[in-house]
């Protein structure tokens, strides 16, 4: 292993022990997070509000290093949390891509691989959960869905598992 792809083993290894801290502590200041998806960036503070996800629903990652070009890491990730086992998805899948300076990751690109690549999945796995929320938790739902749209924070994520726990468990589902 190489020390860049240390680096960004050290990462994955404290989002999946959810520990933002040291996964931060191996971000730089100036990090930034491409999604080709939507193409839309986020810095360090907007991917670790994100990362937060991860940690309240209970997120793990398994990582796989690809050939790299001596410029980047390359890694096939595979995340699972409960958020997406409440709804009935099979874990997501990525290719990524890292640049490392100094021990620390200053860009990354994420690009979603196999059925993750679907970008109408989450919404139409989460359509009956919703559908459910509406009649019967309609405030918790709009705490938590405001215009359809998820907040992507720990609080969040662990309000969503707890509303889901509840869906699946409710008899008239």
């Amino acid at each position: 292993m190489t020390e860049d792809q240390a680096t960004v083993a050290t990462y994955f290894d404290a989002l999946s022990a959810h520990d933002l801290d040291r996964a931060a502590a191996r971000l730089a200041d100036d990090f930034e997070m491409r999604f080709e998806a939507g193409g839309f960036v986020m810095d360090k503070p907007a991917m670790l509000a994100a990362l937060g996800w991860d940690v309240g629903a209970n997120g793990s990652f398994a990582y796989q290093f690809a050939a790299g070009d001596g410029e980047t890491v390359r890694a096939r990730i595979v995340e699972r949390n409960e958020f997406l086992e409440l709804i009935g998805l099979e874990p997501l899948e990525a290719d990524m891509t890292f640049a490392v300076r100094d021990g620390k990751i200053t860009r990354g690109t994420y690009a979603a691989a196999g059925a993750s690549a679907d970008p109408g999945a989450v919404s139409a796995a989460l359509a009956p959960a919703v559908a459910w929320a509406r009649a019967h938790r309609p405030d918790e739902l709009e705490a938590i869905y405001p215009d359809g749209s998820i907040r992507y924070s720990r609080q969040s994520a662990e309000r969503w598992v707890a509303l889901l726990k509840d869906w699946r468990a409710a008899p008239d589902r």
